[in-house]
């Protein structure tokens, strides 16, 4: 499974993560990071969860990895639509300390 990746108008990349995130779809999620890392000039990500239901530790743990590799290059990352299961596990993993979470794409956009 790939990782689409979309290049917005304001210079911002979406990724789009599908169904579970687990350790088995880790090494797609780094290939993801991985060529964003590479790309020059865009430095903000947007992460939509709109069809992630669940979500692992080893993917938190990559998600984490690209939004500092985002704000060392003076960019960031923020997470859009995420389900109340996801959230719960946010906020109980103090996550939602680490990432601005929005209900929309838009409104992640005009944060940047």
């Amino acid at each position: 499974m790939s990782f689409p990746i979309i290049r917005t108008r304001n210079n911002t990349y979406i990724i789009q993560l599908r169904k579970d995130i687990t350790v088995y779809q880790l090494q797609d999620l780094q290939d993801t990071i991985q060529r964003l890392r590479d790309k020059k000039g865009n430095k903000n990500v947007i992460v939509d969860m709109r069809d992630v239901s669940y979500i692992d530790a080893f993917a938190i743990g990559a998600l984490t990895s690209l939004a500092k590799e985002a704000r060392e290059n003076g960019g960031d990352l923020k997470i859009v639509r995420i389900s109340d299961d996801i959230k719960t596990i946010f906020e109980l993993s103090h996550l939602s300390k680490v990432f601005d979470v929005y209900e929309r794409i838009e409104e992640a956009e005009k944060s940047f």
